[in-house]
C-alpha cells in the first residue's frame, strides 16, 4: 500500500530523501518494497537478509540468506557471497572467507543446488571460497561467512534462536532449584553468565540488513523493545557512515 510506511521509507531512499530506514515490520513486505521500490544495486540477482551471529574468541560471522529467498538458482550464490563478504568488512573481518552450508564437508556431499553453487563460486576472482560447512560449525573460530538459501538459512537462525533460549532457561530453572550451593556458585559466576546471557541476546545488534538494495534498510526483530531498536538506529547510522552500500558496488 502507497501510504505505509514501508512504502513511503523505502521511496523515499529511493529519491535520496533518506539515508537509511528502518522498520521492524513484514520481512516480506520490506524485501519486495526494497527491491521494487527503492530498487537493487546493478549487478545484484538476489537482495538478502545478511544475520550477525555470536562466535567463539568473541568474534562474529556472518549467515547470508537469513530469510528472504526460500528458492535460489546455483548463480545467486554468487550476489549472496559478496553481500556477505562487504557485512563481514563492516563488522571488522578484513578478508572473509566464504562457506557453503552443507550437510558435510566432502565435495560430494548434499543436494545439486550446493554442489553447484560450490562451484560458481570457486571460479570468481573476488570471493575466497574455502568450502562446506557443517551447521555444528558455525560458531568455529575460522567461520567468516556462511551462504544459504533463506529456507534453510531461516531455519538455522531459529534453531540457534530457539537452542539460546532453552539453554538458558534450563539453566536459571536448574539454578532456582539447586539450592544453596547452586545459588552460591552462579551468585560467583554472575558476570560470565551475564556476558553469555548478553552475548545471545538479539537485541545487542539491533537488526539485520536486506543487502543487495540501492539504500541501506534494517530490519528489526518483529519483538524489538527500544533497546533493540536504539541498535537498530546505531547500525544503521554506522553503514551510512561506513558506506557499506559503495563496498557492495566496488565488489562487483
Amino acid at each position: 500500500m502507497k501510504n505505509s510506511s514501508i512504502y513511503i521509507g523505502t521511496e523515499m531512499m529511493k529519491n535520496s530523501q533518506l539515508d537509511a530506514f528502518v522498520s521492524a515490520g513484514s520481512t516480506g513486505a520490506l524485501l519486495a518494497a526494497g527491491t521494487f521500490v527503492t530498487g537493487r544495486i546493478k549487478g545484484i540477482d538476489r537482495p538478502a537478509l545478511v544475520i550477525p551471529l555470536p562466535g567463539k574468541g568473541g568474534k562474529p560471522r556472518v549467515l547470508v540468506d537469513g530469510g528472504a529467498n526460500a528458492e535460489l538458482k546455483p548463480a545467486h550464490f554468487i550476489s549472496l557471497a559478496k553481500e556477505g563478504i562487504a557485512f563481514a568488512k563492516f563488522l571488522g573481518i578484513k578478508e572473509p572467507k566464504i562457506h557453503i552450508l552443507n550437510i558435510g564437508t566432502e565435495e560430494s556431499k548434499g543436494t545439486k543446488l550446493v554442489k553447484e553453487a560450490a562451484e560458481y563460486l570457486k571460479n570468481d576472482k573476488n570471493i575466497n571460497y574455502t568450502g562446506f560447512v557443517e551447521g555444528r560449525d558455525i560458531f568455529e573460530k575460522e567461520i567468516d561467512v556462511i551462504v544459504t538459501d533463506g529456507f534453510t538459512g531461516n531455519n538455522t537462525l531459529k534453531t540457534i534462536e530457539g537452542t539460546a533460549y532453552y539453554i538458558l532457561s534450563e539453566l536459571k530453572e536448574k539454578i532456582s532449584n539447586g539450592g544453596i550451593f547452586a545459588k552460591l556458585g552462579a551468585l560467583l559466576m554472575k558476570k560470565s553468565l551475564k556476558g553469555l546471557k548478553s552475548s545471545l541476546d538479539y537485541r545487542q545488534y539491533g537488526g539485520t540488513f536486506f543487502l543487495g538494495i540501492n539504500g541501506i534498510l534494517v530490519k528489526a526483530h518483529g519483538s524489538s523493545d527500544s533497546e533493540a531498536i536504539s541498535n537498530a538506529l546505531k547500525v544503521a547510522n554506522k553503514a551510512v557512515e561506513e558506506k557499506i552500500i559503495d563496498r557492495i558496488k566496488e565488489l562487483l
